[in-house]
């Protein structure tokens, strides 16, 4: 390869965030492989692109021309690849560090908050396609035919992920913010350090959307679009970054509906009855899935089950890591209070080992000192 592109192994290419990232840099003129567990849809779109992916993982990957090869946290740091990339004399870097690098000189948009980033970042990249600006996008989910990521030759936007600190590294023109709830005690161990990393990226911005502060009752036209009272917010936000960018509210407004009519993949996302119900469907149970974890993400959830009328709402609930469920233990029973039935699992640990604290059984705890605490106070729900 020339002195200009280089040669990119992805370890775990096939996740939601990698894969946006390597298919960037492939466009880019880069050369790019990847490796992973299992073939999956991703992996084979990844492949049509022109990136070879190896199914499994081995040292062997890790081959003398690499210059640089990307992990996610999620890898440990004793995994047979990460050792060999260490020992090879590649550059080493995590997948928001190389997303970084692509972006900050883009003048670009970025989207990041504690909740909603990956609707919020689709509509925006919708709403904008259908402006006519062309973007580029690399957005943490799918939405039907939506992929992960595409190039133009407009604004590049992207959603920008705090988990692992890199956020701060982050400098966008217009940095949009959805909201601000301490998440991910993996890693920052205080609210203040979880805020300080935001405010870093809010710092290094030209301008900052806060979604927060945006004012609702001047597009009374979003909310017939769009389900539960988050996505109005996420809505609105997306139609401020298109005001900004200097399109009028009529041009904003015809485009709309097909920005805002599908959420990502696994947020209130439909598994039976297939789509379109039967007639006589109405007898059936409706199974959704939703990949809330955080107790604010799950009571708006709850709210959209609830605005379907089911007779019984029940929740199957599967904690996303032990650190999550250990900090914020005491705010997932009020959160899944709108709930008829409230049914735990274990904990999913993505990458973490167990912790005292953190696992279900102080969850069910939890939940028996909340009911407890219900019926002192003669609200007792019963469930």
């Amino acid at each position: 390869h020339t002195s200009m592109t280089k040669r990119f192994h992805f370890t775990g290419i096939g996740g939601v965030g990698m894969a946006g990232v390597a298919y960037l840099l492939k466009k880019a003129g880069h050369e790019v492989s990847g490796c992973d567990l299992h073939s999956t849809p991703r992996t084979r779109w990844l492949e049509r692109n022109g990136m070879p992916v190896a199914t499994g993982h081995s040292p062997s990957h890790i081959t003398p021309d690499l210059d640089v090869c990307v992990f996610t946290p999620a890898v440990p740091d004793d995994a047979p690849e990460f050792l060999a990339a260490r020992a090879s004399g590649c550059a080493v870097k995590f997948r928001g560090e190389v997303l970084a690098g692509i972006f900050n000189g883009s003048e670009g948009i970025a989207v990041c908050g504690t909740h909603g980033k990956t609707t919020t970042s689709t509509f925006i990249a919708k709403l904008l396609l259908a402006l006519g600006d062309d973007p580029s996008w690399c957005i943490g989910g799918e939405t039907d035919d939506f992929p992960v990521a595409g190039t133009g030759t407009g604004p590049m936007e992207i959603e920008a992920d705090e988990s692992d600190g890199t956020l701060a590294l982050y400098r966008a023109k217009t940095l949009v913010v959805t909201s601000l709830d301490y998440d991910h005690p993996d890693h920052f161990k205080t609210y203040d350090e979880y805020l300080a990393c935001y405010r870093k990226a809010m710092d290094a911005a030209a301008e900052v959307i806060e979604t927060s502060a945006l004012p609702f009752d001047d597009w009374p036209e979003i909310r017939p679009l769009v389900s539960g009272e988050h996505n109005v917010r996420n809505a609105r936000t997306a139609v401020e970054v298109a005001l900004r960018r200097g399109h009028s509210r009529e041009s904003i407004l015809a485009a709309l509906p097909d920005a805002v009519s599908a959420l990502p993949d696994r947020r209130f996302e439909r598994i039976w009855p297939p789509e379109p119900a039967s007639a006589d469907s109405g007898r059936d149970p409706v199974i959704i899935s939703d990949y809330a974890h955080h107790p604010v993400e799950i009571g708006c959830a709850l709210s959209m089950a609830r605005d379907l009328e089911p007779k019984r709402l029940r929740v199957m609930f599967q904690p996303h890591r032990y650190s999550r469920t250990k900090t914020l233990l005491d705010e997932f029973p009020p959160a899944l209070a709108k709930a008829d039935e409230v049914v735990l699992v274990p904990v999913y640990p993505a990458f973490e080992q167990p912790m005292p604290g953190g696992d279900i059984a102080d969850l069910y705890l939890a939940f028996r000192r909340f009911l407890e605490a219900d019926s002192r106070d003669g609200t007792a729900t019963g469930k």
